[in-house]
């Protein structure tokens, strides 16, 4: 997409993902073109408060629940990093200059559908062109999985990404209104823990997950990748690394869970649990 001029001004084209490796898959696609920026929102919001998110009150709030999550799973979490990434984040969204063109990229997977939400309550405004890439909405392949619908952006060959970039769709102002309501629905929630069931966002219980966890750990040392299948051969839903791990140290409180491994880091494959001796008392 070529930058255009509006009123005597070049405008300027900005990419919004919801992820790291999202925005690292992007990055590489979008290389040859000085034009374009990126800006990447990485917390995860399938997980922590979002009430009044709109406010500075639940800005905050959420803030306090996500770096006790955080710090509760990564050994050696800076909050102040943390802080400083969401700061800038929002520095930059709110001050998008005008007539730019900003694409947002998204997936079918509940990360992407409420921060989607959460950014376009922010932009919806006339001196920004809002567009958005649904990189679900394509089929793709590889050689490893055969056909495949993609869940998120990271799923995808970069080359693709170029192609898709050229299919973007203008958001129409019933598009806009619609996201908006069901963020004006989210912010009403009280809900930490948010699934996608056929494109819809819903809650759940924080402890949605923690009978399936408690079930799927013995006293053999088994890796928390095996754990996250067990559960989810039991659950509707699936569940994340982080959040297996961040309700573990839950369930330590009331079952002797030994942990094994690295936590000092954001891949968490290597972690291992064995259940050791009997049922602690509270």
């Amino acid at each position: 997409m070529r930058p255009q001029k509006r009123g005597g001004q070049m405008s300027m084209n900005i990419h919004i993902t919801f992820s790291e490796p999202a925005a690292a898959s992007l990055r590489q696609a979008l290389q040859p073109n000085k034009c374009d920026k990126i800006l990447s929102l990485t917390e995860d919001f399938s997980v922590g408060p979002v009430t009044a998110l709109d406010t500075i009150q639940g800005y905050m709030d959420r803030r306090e629940w996500m770096s006790s999550y955080y710090a509760m799973i990564y050994e050696g979490f800076d909050e102040l990093d943390y802080e400083e990434q969401m700061v800038k984040f929002h520095e930059k969204l709110y001050f998008i200059p005008n007539y730019t063109s900003v694409i947002l990229w998204h997936g079918m997977n509940v990360n992407d559908q409420v921060a989607l939400r959460y950014v376009v309550s922010i932009l919806s405004r006339e001196n920004v062109s809002l567009y958005e890439v649904d990189v679900s909405a394509i089929e793709t392949r590889d050689a490893r999985r055969g056909k495949y619908i993609p869940s998120a952006l990271s799923q995808l060959d970069p080359l693709w990404l170029t192609l898709l970039l050229d299919q973007r769709l203008a958001m129409t102002d019933q598009r806009l209104v619609d996201l908006m309501l069901d963020w004006d629905r989210l912010v009403e929630t009280r809900s930490v823990l948010r699934f996608l069931s056929e494109g819809e966002i819903i809650e759940a219980d924080e402890d949605y997950f923690d009978h399936w966890i408690s079930c799927a750990i013995d006293h053999k040392t088994v890796k928390l990748t095996d754990v996250l299948r067990r559960v989810l051969e039991k659950s509707e839903y699936p569940v994340t690394e982080s959040y297996a791990l961040y309700r573990i140290f839950h369930l330590q409180q009331t079952k002797p869970i030994r942990i094994q491994g690295n936590t000092n880091c954001l891949d968490l494959s290597g972690i291992k649990l064995k259940l050791t001796g009997t049922n602690l008392k509270r």
